[in-house]
């Protein structure tokens, strides 16, 4: 399986363990790369995460959020992603997943079958600004 660095390399959380978890959603992702099609550029950060890496002002991040508009990568992590974090409190709605992992980091998976553009940011992939949800913090 690929090791995935990106958020502990470019520091993208001051909680080690919110970068781990990151790296860890990317591993799952890429364990599977062979049954999801393209898969490094279907799933992003979003949010006031995705705004923060775009050079939006420092603030508190309660939650990380994902999107892809792949379906077949979105069921993938739906059936299983849980159960890799080792996450408690999962919930599961149609088109989002949110979970709590390594004790208080809050993860969310949510699927848009149109994503808008993805930019990639200091080797981190994001939804474009102009692009994230209002109901997606």
């Amino acid at each position: 399986m690929e090791v995935y660095t990106k958020f502990i390399d470019q520091g993208v959380f001051l909680d080690y363990n919110a970068n781990m978890v990151c790296n860890q959603v990317y591993e799952y992702m890429l364990s599977r790369e062979d049954v999801i099609t393209d898969a490094k550029s279907t799933l992003a950060v979003t949010g006031t995460v995705a705004k923060i890496i775009q050079g939006a002002a420092l603030s508190q991040v309660k939650v990380i959020p994902f999107v892809t508009s792949d379906v077949q990568l979105f069921n993938y992590f739906f059936k299983g992603l849980a159960e890799y974090l080792g996450a408690k409190g999962v919930v599961k709605f149609t088109e989002s997943l949110h979970m709590e992992v390594n004790g208080g980091i809050f993860i969310e998976l949510w699927y848009m079958a149109d994503v808008g553009t993805i930019l990639t940011v200091d080797t981190l992939t994001v939804q474009d600004v102009a692009d994230i949800p209002a109901h997606i913090n």
